[in-house]
């Protein structure tokens, strides 16, 4: 390559090439796609313990597998500090209030779909 058509020298190169790096690695960081309807997240708001944090966490393993229909990570739920006892008793109030449909097998993680208008 020749740097002098840029007027570029090889350590302005190297810092070039060492910042893009390093902001490749900020993409590997997790986050939250949506769009996640709003009304969505205000019912799931409004219902009791845990249901908003269960919430943000199958919207982002619904982001993550970019699928509908997925299997429920107790490791991701256990970082937002939701038990497997809360995470069952949080998909019952979910699903009852027509946010989710969940199917469950013994031995098994359950399986849930959201249900919005947007999904």
């Amino acid at each position: 390559m020749d740097l002098k058509i840029y007027n570029i020298t090889k350590p302005e190169l190297a810092s070039i090439r060492s910042q893009t790096h390093k902001s490749r690695k900020n993409l590997k960081k997790k986050f939250l796609k949506g769009p996640i309807p709003l009304e969505w997240l205000k019912r799931a708001s409004h219902l009791s313990g845990k249901a908003l944090q269960i919430s943000v966490c199958l919207w982002f393993l619904k982001g993550v597998h970019k699928k509908n229909t997925v299997a429920l990570s107790y490791k991701l739920l256990e970082e937002f500090g939701v038990s497997r006892s809360t995470a069952y008793r949080g998909l019952k109030l979910l699903e009852a209030e027509g946010l989710i449909k969940v199917s469950r097998c013994i031995g098994r993680s359950p399986v849930f779909t959201i249900i919005s208008s947007q999904s």
